[in-house]
């Protein structure tokens, strides 16, 4: 991705999408897509030394192409959680210097204990959503029997 940023194919809206405001004011806002940014910043925090690198080097590219007072504005709120210090703008357009100031990584054991964690909201979500759809479904047909005597 990280080439892909420098070669220019990777749009703007595309790395950072809807960042013009941290706070979701209503319910068409939640359905906006993120960027790639915010989508895969906590990879940052990876056990596997590889997979930072990766993440690190999109960042630094996405830095450089974004451009000096967009990366203050829009990207460096999206890897505040990750930072130990805020960056200067050329530090974020460094892999050496962004390196120093990450958060340490998480353990591979926390790791996977987050994996878990979200896949139990996950499978939770997807439950209460079957649920809802067939209590819609039970509704609708209470209508509908309503409707025909």
């Amino acid at each position: 991705l990280s080439s892909m940023v420098g070669m220019g194919l990777l749009t703007r809206s595309m790395l950072l999408g809807h960042v013009a405001s941290n706070k979701i004011h209503n319910e068409e806002e939640q359905n906006l897509p993120l960027g790639i940014l915010s989508k895969y910043s906590s990879l940052l925090l990876h056990p596997s030394r590889a997979v930072r690198h990766g993440i690190l080097s999109l960042v630094c590219a996405s830095c450089k192409a974004i451009g000096f007072p967009d990366t203050v504005v829009f990207v460096l709120p999206i890897l505040q959680p990750y930072l130990k210090y805020e960056p200067s703008n050329s530090q974020m357009q460094s892999m050496v210097e962004m390196e120093m100031c990450l958060l340490p990584p998480v353990s591979r054991r926390g790791f996977l204990k987050e994996l878990d964690h979200i896949a139990s909201r996950r499978r939770d979500k997807i439950m209460r959503q079957g649920n809802t759809k067939s209590n819609e479904g039970t509704a609708s047909s209470t209508w509908t029997l309503a409707g025909d005597g």
